[in-house]
């Protein structure tokens, strides 16, 4: 009996295999171009990820203020900056070549993330980086 079970899902694991092996391979092939910058986008996210999560935890109410809608947007920003980034190479490379349409895109998706990572800063330490250089450069009399 167990040969027979053996039998029949055998050659089903091996196909489920194959072509998860097969969709892995394609999906870094596909993104190898602009995997730089989808590696350092994907840093910030997790880090600004992380941050939220510690001031969720550290507020009242503790690990219940974490919740599926707040994290799915971290899944959502994985999906959609990947593809825009992609998108910038394809227009880059196929109408434009010498606009640094990658670097755009990966700047504008970047300045996005680093912002936000620098208000959840301000809330768990008191203090907002991007506050104090811009109170330094006007201070200077840089304007």
């Amino acid at each position: 009996m167990d040969n027979l079970l053996y039998t029949w899902t055998r050659p089903i694991i091996e196909w489920i295999h194959s072509t998860f092996i097969g969709i892995l391979a394609y999906t870094v092939a596909f993104f190898a171009p602009v995997d730089k910058y989808i590696t350092a986008i994907g840093f910030i996210i997790i880090l600004d990820m992380v941050v939220a999560i510690i001031i969720a935890v550290r507020q009242p109410g503790g690990i219940n203020n974490i919740e599926s809608r707040k994290l799915w947007r971290t899944v959502i920003k994985f999906c959609v900056y990947p593809m825009a980034i992609k998108g910038a190479y394809f227009i880059e490379n196929t109408f434009s070549p010498h606009v640094p349409a990658v670097q755009l895109v990966s700047a504008l998706i970047a300045t996005a993330e680093v912002k936000s990572l620098d208000e959840h800063w301000e809330k768990l330490f008191g203090y907002s980086i991007f506050k104090s250089v811009i109170n330094l450069l006007t201070t200077k009399g840089i304007k």
